[in-house]
């Protein structure tokens, strides 16, 4: 007798697996081309996949995900996930992190100097992203200490979200411009000074700038000029000095003097002569005739003691007045 022995020959599917390879990019920037790594496979054989990534924009972290039919012919495929990562851009001007190429990603705007106006000011700071062409939000923009007086602000502007980095920048606070101007002023002649006062333009608030007023010398008929002066650069100030005018007129009150006469009887005492004048502050002087000539003028009072005669004159002077004799 024969004997048929009947056999069978299973071959399994091998085992494949497509992993995705993990990527990344810079905010803002296209995604990369997304690849796999496939083992298990032989010879020249291949298997079917798309890879697509979770959505979104934001800098975080998305799945990669490898797909296609489980069984493929002679493997059976398994599919690992990969990690794509946006991380945040640098907004710190560094070319290396504009994806694009260039010198800059991240336009800083210009900020402008500012005068002093008594107030703080904090000047906006716009950041402009050339590759999505928006503003950049989600900035922390902090300022130096002082931003009200004259001098350098400093501007720290650091990315948080999808941007990451510091930027610094300045302005400046420049003086404001304040005018000191001396007021006109008004005196008869010989009569004393009035108070002399400037009027303060330009400043803000309580702010004020030190300055004093003086005034040409003279004090005959004419007009002077009054001057205010002070420092140029006072602070949050820089101040402008205007002159004004002091005007004297003539007095029109006359001045006179009256010589002191004395008569009477040899009694071996001197006597004095002297003047009496009208105004009480104006100046003697005197001088005595010798023979057909007068003597130099002095204070000296002239006096008789002897018999015989003193002729003599007396002068009043006073400033803004002629003299009188």
């Amino acid at each position: 007798d024969i004997t048929i022995n009947n056999g069978t020959f299973t071959i399994e599917p091998k085992a494949v697996t497509v992993t995705a390879e993990n990527a990344s990019k810079i905010y803002g920037a296209e995604d990369p081309a997304f690849t796999a790594i496939v083992d298990g496979l032989l010879g020249e054989d291949t298997v079917e996949y798309t890879i697509s990534r979770e959505a979104g924009e934001d800098a975080g972290n998305y799945a990669i995900t490898p797909a296609g039919e489980a069984i493929q012919g002679n493997y059976t495929v398994t599919y690992v996930a990969g990690t794509f990562t946006i991380d945040p851009a640098n907004i710190d001007d560094n070319p290396e992190d504009n994806p694009e190429g260039g010198d800059n990603r991240f336009n800083v705007g210009t900020l402008a100097d500012v005068v002093y106006n008594g107030t703080a000011q904090e000047q906006p700071v716009v950041i402009t992203d050339s590759i999505t062409g928006e503003p950049v939000s989600g900035l922390t923009v902090t300022y130096s200490e002082d931003t009200t007086n004259v001098g350098t602000v400093t501007v720290t502007i650091t990315g948080t979200g999808n941007y990451t980095g510091t930027i610094t920048r300045t302005y400046q606070i420049t003086p404001a411009a304040a005018t000191v101007t001396a007021a006109d002023g008004t005196k008869v002649a010989g009569e004393a000074d009035p108070e002399f006062t400037a009027t303060v333009t330009g400043l803000f608030g309580n702010d004020t700038v030190t300055y004093t007023v003086t005034r040409a010398a003279g004090e005959d008929a004419g007009t002077y000029v009054i001057t205010p002066a002070g420092e140029a650069s006072q602070g949050n100030y820089t101040v402008t000095y205007y002159p004004g005018t002091l005007t004297v007129t003539a007095n029109t009150t006359d001045l006179t003097v009256t010589a002191v006469n004395y008569s009477g009887t040899y009694d071996a005492a001197a006597h004095n002569g002297g003047g009496t004048p009208s105004l009480d502050d104006a100046t003697l002087t005197y001088r005595v005739k010798d023979g057909d000539s007068w003597g130099e003028w002095s204070e000296t009072v002239p006096s008789i003691t002897n018999v015989g005669t003193v002729e003599y004159q007396v002068k009043a002077s006073l400033t803004g007045y002629a003299d009188a004799t």
